[in-house]
C-alpha cells in the first residue's frame, strides 16, 4: 500500500522552491527593482499558505513573513497571515522586536479577513490585548487601539478579556487600555458628530458598571486610570465621562467607600 506524504515531508520537499521565490522576492526588494504582478502573486499566495505550515518550521514561516511585510510597506497588499502568524509569535517568543513588526501591519488588525475562522482571531486578538509585553511596549497603545477599532458585533471578546484583566493590571496598564479606548474613540468620533453613538461608548460606559458591581478597589482603581486618559480629549467627552463616573463616585460615596 502506497504511504500517503506528510505534511511535514511536503513541506520539506517544497522548501526549496519556495525558499527560492522567497530568495527572489528579495533580491527585487534590496535592488529596488520594479516588483512584477506575477511576483506580487506570488508573494500573496505565500502569505495564503502559511497557516499550513508546521509550527516547528518557524524559521521557514519567519523568512515568508518578512517578505510579506516588505511588500506591504511598499504596496499596502494584505498579508493577513502574516499579521496573525506575528501576533502569535509575540505570545509564544515574547520577543519586542516582533512587537514592532506586528506594530507596522496594526492597520490590517480591524479589518479581519472573512476567509479566516473569526472566533479564533478574535481569541487571539483578546489574547494580545491582555499580553503584558503588548501593554509594556511604546506601541502598544497603537496595536490594542486598533484592535478596539472592530465592528461592535464581534468586539465583545476582547472587551470581556480586558474587563477580566483589568483587577490584576498594573496603574501603568490601566493607563494604557485607556489611551488606546480613547485613540479608538477619537478614531471612530471623526465620522460621527455625537459621542453616545460611536460603539466605544458602551464599552467605557460597561466599565463604569464593573466598578459599582465588583466593589473592589483595585478594579475603581484601575478604571479610574483608564478614564482619566481621556482629559486629553475635546470637552463633551471629558464632561460626559466626568457625569458618568461622578455617578459611581457618589454611589461609593454613600458606602462610606472612598475613592
Amino acid at each position: 500500500k502506497r504511504k500517503e506524504p506528510t505534511v511535514k515531508k511536503i513541506c520539506f520537499e517544497s522548501g526549496c522552491i519556495v525558499q527560492a521565490a522567497i530568495d527572489l522576492a528579495s533580491v527585487f526588494f534590496q535592488e529596488n527593482l520594479t516588483v512584477t504582478e506575477g511576483l506580487k502573486s506570488m508573494i500573496v499566495f505565500l502569505d495564503r499558505i502559511l497557516p499550513e505550515i508546521p509550527p516547528e518550521e518557524d524559521n521557514f514561516k519567519n523568512s515568508i513573513a518578512f517578505i510579506c511585510e516588505v511588500l506591504f510597506s511598499r504596496e499596502y497588499y494584505s498579508c493577513s497571515n502574516t499579521l496573525y502568524y506575528l501576533m502569535r509569535r509575540v505570545l509564544v517568543n515574547q520577543k519586542e522586536k516582533d512587537v514592532r513588526r506586528v506594530s507596522l501591519l496594526r492597520s490590517l488588525i480591524p479589518r479581519i479577513d472573512q476567509e479566516q475562522n473569526v472566533e479564533h482571531v478574535l481569541t487571539l486578538y483578546a489574547e494580545c490585548a491582555v499580553s503584558s509585553l503588548y501593554l509594556s511596549m511604546e506601541q502598544e497603545t497603537e496595536i490594542i487601539s486598533s484592535i478596539l477599532r472592530l465592528k461592535m458585533e464581534i468586539m465583545e471578546p476582547i472587551h470581556s478579556a480586558i474587563i477580566e484583566y483589568l483587577p490584576s493590571a498594573t496603574r501603568e496598564q490601566a493607563a494604557t487600555y485607556g489611551k488606546a479606548y480613547m485613540s479608538a474613540w477619537s478614531h471612530a468620533v471623526k465620522y460621527n458628530r455625537d459621542p453616545s453613538k460611536v460603539f466605544q461608548y458602551s464599552y467605557i460606559m460597561d466599565l463604569m458598571l464593573h466598578a459599582v458591581k465588583d466593589r473592589e478597589m483595585s478594579v475603581v482603581h484601575n478604571i479610574r486610570e483608564v478614564l482619566l486618559q481621556f482629559n486629553s480629549f475635546e470637552f463633551r467627552m471629558k464632561k460626559m465621562i466626568y457625569e458618568s463616573f461622578m455617578t459611581i463616585a457618589l454611589r461609593y460615596m454613600k458606602v462610606g467607600v472612598k475613592l
